[in-house]
């Protein structure tokens, strides 16, 4: 019989990842990209947590590919890295000629080094800088140029973002004659005559002598001063070809005095591989706007540089288009959970569709950094796009794996083998790592496992020994946060006693939990379980039907703070429990929002109520009972123990905000009872009378009571309401002849009292008691018996008493 039941859990355990619930999302992303309009696409894509020690995804994420205007993200990156957030682009005019009386007998030069703010994406005049160059030069006196205005070095006036021109150093000259008619216009409008004309010049070297600078900072976009990363801004909202192509000349030209694409890009380069940190194999820029076909740069590289920018400057992020908020992701994302919460830069070219940023999940407040490339001879770009931010946005649901989820630990049955399992959520991976502990807090060093397993058998253990697991999944950049702890005691049959870890909105309680971390809850109650053995498994293990309830003669039903948008018990869940109660099992549950979830006034199903009074035999009374505390009724199973109170949020748990008012219904009775507030049943208890299974039920999670002894008690005394605490049996009684003393030792469980009684002959009518009440702190009690001397023999018995 015992084989049969060993073989049963490795069949079990073994069977988990194929029958896991929840698609993963790599999963689900590669079958976004296999649809029809864009399986042809070559994809760079590349996804990691926003600390880089977690790949979630990956698909050719070295390959090199056409980023469109994705390559901006690494001009304005290098821009700010080489020439400072601070920088400002500065305008300067020259008269080459004599000043007198207001009039300039000559010509009058203006030379800019690339400012790229002069068009209507940054003021709503992009003749702005211009003016007030012009009013200055007014107040200096000037009235009249009887030569002609000429503009220098790199003038962009008035280009429209989507710009297709080339931009680089050798086609400059037609920009800056468009530049010197503007500039005219604005000496005019000043009431400075013009008797020359407007013309475009080459080159940074201007004849004349030096009149005004003007600076960038001068003038403000949104109120601040346009330096580097306030006029990287409305360049990455609104996706500004001519921006960013001036704005890789700059780099180069502030750097060494040279003005070229290819110069700009000798400088991003090195700055790329020895600041970033980003490898630049494979790299190729032939401009900062990525017009040309011909730029190269992968998923992985991109992610990694926007990784750097993010973590050295802080107002890096604010320069990303936000989803359905403004720039290019104005109208996308609206109506998901990519809106407001997606910050990306788009890209978009007749072969090239892309988009990285990253993406903050509103549920567990974690980060993901993304890039997806795509191109292909004549790209759908609709589709291309729809398929991205459908990939994009899965990272922003509720429920993303943040590490591997514990399916079950369980003992084999074979009295020294534990056996864990867990789920393959698809992380691109070099392994697993899992943890043991004895406690359930304190863990060892880690135990290695092969990238493409899923269990683990912890053998040759003692019989009786508890072991607490937590698993991480190991990358080549580091190790994922640790799954839930689940705990498993080994025992010679299959254990008799399961929890359910049911809790799964912890992951998405910022204030309880802000690091979004697993929990360790259902440890907890592992850790108060004395005598028997048990197992752990996650509810979706029990409703896929590899756990078996029916197996188990006990269940402990853990459901935390569990509510309306996750559900306590949803339908198939009711099923099982049901089934398993009329069939004789004792169910155990806890959880401050079970009531309300299932029987609350308003907005509960009939099911849900009917669940709710007819299986947990509770009705709800109210949503909060105002206090923390607690006491056992004289009349229940708790009679005897200690009061106690749960964690208001300083205890090393959570805060129980909200814990349920319960009222006896179907046969049930009250057994423990809120102390202060507005008082009420905290939990009930059934017997079985009716028929069915026993019940115990709380309206708090057992987990958060703040002492141990407490929890120990109190899960004693529910398992030997259950009937799964055996009546204590004596170990061994040895005689001490130097103390003339005996020591008696007996099985027990933590937080149960026992009674030790002797007669000095069996025909004796009654039995004395040595010593008090023993109150058990471990599966083996002990006593010593001082008073031999007066009977050459002795008889004992040990009572449980509670």
């Amino acid at each position: 019989m015992k084989k049969v039941a060993t073989l049963f859990v490795l069949l079990t355990l073994a069977s988990f990842s194929a029958r896991s619930t929840a698609q993963p999302i790599p999963d689900r992303i590669d079958a976004i990209l296999a649809r029809a309009a864009v399986a042809t696409n070559i994809w760079s894509v590349f996804i990691q947590s926003a600390d880089g020690t977690t790949t979630d995804y990956q698909r050719n994420p070295d390959t090199g590919l056409a980023p469109a205007s994705n390559t901006k993200l690494y001009t304005s990156s290098a821009a700010w890295g080489l020439l400072g957030t601070n920088a400002a682009f500065e305008t300067r005019v020259y008269r080459n000629g004599t000043l007198s009386g207001g009039v300039l007998t000559g010509d009058l030069n203006l030379v800019s080094e690339h400012d790229i703010t002069w068009n209507t994406s940054v003021f709503s005049n992009p003749r702005a800088a211009l003016d007030r160059i012009a009013t200055q030069l007014k107040a200096q006196g000037l009235t009249s140029v009887t030569g002609n205005v000429q503009c220098y070095g790199a003038c962009f006036y008035n280009l429209a973002d989507t710009d297709p021109s080339n931009h680089d150093a050798a086609f400059q000259q037609p920009y800056n004659a468009s530049a010197a008619t503007n500039f005219v216009a604005a000496l005019l409008a000043q009431g400075i005559t013009v008797s020359g004309i407007p013309v475009g010049k080459t080159g940074f070297t201007v004849p004349g002598t030096l009149m005004y600078t003007h600076l960038s900072t001068d003038l403000t976009y949104n109120s601040l001063p346009l330096r580097m990363d306030v006029a990287c801004t409305p360049m990455l909202k609104v996706s500004h070809n001519v921006m960013a192509d001036a704005l890789l000349r700059h780099i180069s030209y502030k750097i060494n005095g040279n003005d070229s694409f290819a110069a700009g890009a000798a400088q991003v380069l090195p700055w790329l591989k020895n600041v970033a940190g980003v490898s630049t194999n494979g790299i190729a820029m032939n401009d900062g706007s990525g017009l040309s076909h011909n730029n190269k740069f992968s998923g992985r590289q991109t992610v990694t540089l926007l990784r750097y920018m993010l973590g050295t400057f802080s107002s890096y992020a604010s320069t990303l288009p936000i989803g359905c908020v403004d720039g290019t992701l104005g109208s996308r994302f609206c109506s998901t959970d990519g809106s407001g919460q997606v910050h990306a830069k788009t890209g978009s070219l007749s072969i090239s569709i892309a988009l990285s940023g990253y993406i903050d999940n509103k549920y567990d407040g974690r980060r993901y950094l993304f890039s997806f490339i795509a191109n292909t001879n004549a790209i759908d770009q609709a589709d291309t796009r729809q398929a991205i931010d459908d990939a994009v946005v899965l990272l922003g649901a509720r429920g993303v794996a943040l590490s591997p989820q514990l399916f079950y630990a369980a003992n084999s049955g074979s009295n020294n083998t534990i056996l864990l399992s867990w789920s393959n959520e698809k992380f691109i991976r070099t392994g697993y790592r899992v943890y043991t502990s004895a406690d359930g807090v304190t863990f060892g060093a880690p135990i290695n496992v092969a990238a493409n397993v899923q269990t683990y058998a912890d053998a040759g253990l003692a019989a009786g020994t508890k072991r607490f697991y937590r698993v991480s999944v190991v990358g080549t950049n580091g190790e994922s946060p640790f799954s839930r702890v689940y705990g498993a005691q080994v025992g010679a049959t299959p254990s008799k006693i399961l929890i359910v870890d049911g809790y799964d909105r912890w992951q998405f309680q910022p204030s309880d939990n802000p690091k979004a971390t697993n929990h360790s809850f259902s440890a907890i109650a592992g850790r108060s379980i004395s005598g028997p053995a048990f197992d752990t498994a996650n509810h979706m293990s029990v409703t896929n039907g590899t756990v078996p309830i029916t197996n188990y003669q006990a269940v402990i039903w853990m459901l935390g703070e569990e509510s309306t948008q996750d559900r306590t018990f949803d339908a198939i869940e009711q099923a099982l429990v049901t089934s398993y109660l009329n069939s004789g099992g004792n169910l155990f549950v806890s959880g401050a929002e079970v009531g309300w979830d299932l029987d609350r006034t308003s907005g509960a199903a009939t099911a849900d109520r009917n669940f709710y009074h007819n299986q947990l035999r509770a009705v709800f009374s109210a949503d909060d009972a105002n206090t923390y505390a607690f006491v056992p009724l004289a009349a229940g199973i708790f009679t005897g123990n200690a009061s106690g109170g749960f964690d208001n949020g300083t205890q090393g748990t959570y805060n129980v905000a909200y814990p349920d008012v319960l009222l006896a219904t179907n046969g049930s009775a009250a057994t423990i009872l809120y102390s202060g507030g507005t008082g009420g049943a905290a939990a009930v208890q059934y017997d079985g009378s009716l028929g069915g299974g026993k019940v115990v039920n709380w309206g708090f999670p057992f987990e958060t009571i703040t002492s141990a002894s407490v929890r120990d008690a109190y899960m004693s005394d529910v398992l030997k309401f259950f009937g799964l605490i055996s009546p204590p049996n004596i170990a061994s009684a040895k005689f001490n002849p130097v103390s003339n003393s005996i020591s008696l030792s007996w099985s027990s469980s933590s937080g149960l009292k026992y009674r030790v009684q002797y007669k000095n002959s069996l025909t004796d009518v009654n039995w004395g008691q040595i010593g008090v009440d023993v109150v058990a702190t471990n599966t083996v009690s002990s006593i010593v018996d001082n008073g031999i001397s007066a009977s050459p023999q002795k008889f004992y018995r040990v009572l449980m008493v509670n």
